[in-house]
């Protein structure tokens, strides 16, 4: 898969993730980008680490 491809897949999946995330989900990230994403390019929302648990509970 190519680089653009990839990106594109990555964004989709995070949609996807976002559509089934709780309020207290929603609430936590964007405390963590409030705190983290500040137009460095050190950290973009796809950084915060709570995806992983959201993505083994939607993988279920």
């Amino acid at each position: 898969m190519d680089k653009q491809k990839s990106m594109i897949a990555n964004y989709e999946r995070l949609v996807a993730l976002h559509n089934v995330m709780t309020e207290s989900e929603k609430k936590a990230l964007a405390e963590w980008e409030r705190n983290h994403v500040d137009g460095s390019s050190k950290y973009g929302t796809s950084d915060w680490p709570g995806w992983t648990a959201i993505a083994a509970r939607h993988a279920h």
